[in-house]
């Protein structure tokens, strides 16, 4: 048989008007394993390529998002390639003669489906870890102990589930009844777990918000205290009294929060003072003013401030405004002042009244 018409044969699937001979096979064979090889080479060639640019754009870009998906898509596109060279040697050699073509291209089929899956879901995987690493660099708060094992699994689980429709469907099974089967099964479900849905869920808002952060002091659903762990149901808060109340995410995100060491641990201390009638006020306010100055742990910036606000029933009412560190020295510091204070006060001859009443009496009763 002349070698141009094996070629023709090969390439353009032309009729062989002789007798298949062994020669004919030795070429087709030869042709399938240069493909084969070919391919391989390329696949790894491919692959060194996207892992070297991975690696130089972790220098050169601010984000670390390209170099994951890079890196993420090597080995899938690696596999690809080496794949689409396997089903061209198939497909130039005549194996269709020996009647098990159709066996092959189903497993070439399914091969090819899962190598689509991992192509799809190595980036998504990519994506959340850098979402998570981005959320602990910005907010301080780690979420992947809870967050990314999750989406990993219902990301994993979605995906061959659409590639195990993709497979069944190409072999002619009826897969609408499977399909209704899962969607029915998926709402009661979601119906049985609405409650920790909603949770975890809200849990992803506040993940991504980041309103407050591990270590910080907040007020919310009535809770005063310092979070100590967010997790993906509920975020754990630690009183005052060493006690850890555990907030449902949920009830979290439908209220106001009231974040302490948001933008800065600065706390402010607001100290109300009373002086007997009588008191000089610019002098009263000079002697408060340089009794905070003195004390340990106010801060000079911003600077303290006083100031006459009323007349009450039994004293002048000056309010004191400073700010100390953090709200962890705020009782330390308002010892301080109010010592400081009393001293400063008893020293000028400033007095602080008790609350008085007098009775007028009428005459002859």
């Amino acid at each position: 048989m002349p070698i141009g018409e094996v070629f023709r044969h090969i390439f353009s699937d032309t009729p062989v008007t002789g007798e298949l001979t062994w020669d004919y096979y030795l070429i087709a064979a030869v042709i399938s394993l240069a493909i084969l090889l070919l391919g391989v080479i390329f696949a790894k060639v491919v692959k060194a390529v996207l892992l070297r640019l991975a690696k130089h754009l972790e220098k050169k870009t601010k984000t670390n998002l390209d170099e994951y998906l890079l890196t993420s898509i090597a080995n899938p596109v690696h596999w690809g390639l080496i794949f689409g060279s396997i089903y061209a040697a198939w497909a130039l050699y005549p194996y269709s003669h020996f009647g098990i073509d159709p066996i092959v291209h189903g497993a070439l089929f399914i091969l090819g489906v899962m190598i689509a899956i991992r192509l799809v879901l190595n980036p998504l995987l990519a994506f959340f870890r850098w979402f998570s690493e981005e959320a602990e660099r910005k907010s301080g708060v780690t979420i992947t102990g809870d967050f990314i094992p999750l989406i990993r699994k219902v990301l994993t689980v979605a995906v061959y589930a659409i590639g195990a429709i993709v497979v069944l469907d190409h072999f002619g099974v009826d897969i609408v009844a499977l399909v209704t089967t899962l969607g029915v099964a998926s709402l009661a479900v979601a119906m049985a777990a609405q409650e920790t849905l909603a949770n975890m869920i809200s849990g992803f808002v506040l993940m991504a918000d980041h309103p407050f952060r591990t270590g910080d002091r907040v007020k919310v659903s009535g809770v005063y205290g310092d979070v100590t762990r967010i997790g993906m149901r509920s975020t754990d808060i630690m009183t005052l009294d060493g006690n850890v109340v555990v907030v449902p995410n949920s009830k979290i995100a439908s209220e106001y929060i009231e974040n302490y060491s948001c933008p800065n641990r600065n706390y402010r201390i607001k100290l109300e003072i009373g002086l007997a009638y009588g008191t000089d006020p610019e002098k009263a306010m000079a002697v408060i003013l340089s009794a905070v100055k003195d004390s340990e742990g106010v801060l000079q910036t911003p600077a303290p401030s006083v100031y006459f606000l009323s007349f009450g029933d039994f004293s002048l009412n000056f309010t004191l405004i400073c700010w100390c560190k953090s709200y962890t020295e705020s009782l330390k510091v308002t010892n301080t002042i109010n010592v400081n204070l009393a001293g400063a006060l008893e020293k000028n001859g400033l007095e602080i009244p008790f609350p008085t009443q007098t009775l007028l009496l009428p005459r002859g009763e």
